[in-house]
């Protein structure tokens, strides 16, 4: 997730590594659900505006277009991305199990499409 904020920060960003972001903040908010780590719901419903936000920007009729960042998205977005990785290192396996398995079924919910990355890695994240 580190290198598609990169990329985003960098104007670079595809629109796969925009879902990168998007993906990892669903997780966030299944872990603050979870009740694991609490208190960062402000910090990551700032991040998903911002997000919605570059999306918007960005998305084309005719496909994807890098677009100019604003210092507060970049702001929010990083935030996000360190508290991400600290919520990560504060989850047991079982934990983020649950939390993977909470997000897959919120983003299947509204109609969205999941990719899970390596869940092996994922899980030696949060061992």
């Amino acid at each position: 997730m580190t290198a598609a904020f990169t990329s985003l920060r960098q104007g670079v960003a595809t629109e796969l590594q925009w879902s990168v972001l998007a993906g990892g903040l669903d997780m966030s908010k299944a872990i603050e659900r979870q009740g694991v780590v609490r208190g960062l719901s402000g910090h990551l419903a700032a991040a998903e505006t911002a997000l919605q936000h570059i999306y918007d920007r960005a998305k084309l009729a005719n496909g994807w277009r890098p677009t100019v960042l604003y210092f507060k998205e970049l702001e929010d977005i990083r935030t996000f991305v360190d508290l991400h990785a600290f919520q990560f290192r504060q989850l047991s396996r079982g934990e983020l199990r649950r939390a993977i398995a909470s997000a897959t079924g919120q983003i299947r919910s509204c109609g969205g499409k999941v990719n899970l990355a390596d869940s092996a890695a994922m899980e030696r994240m949060a061992a």
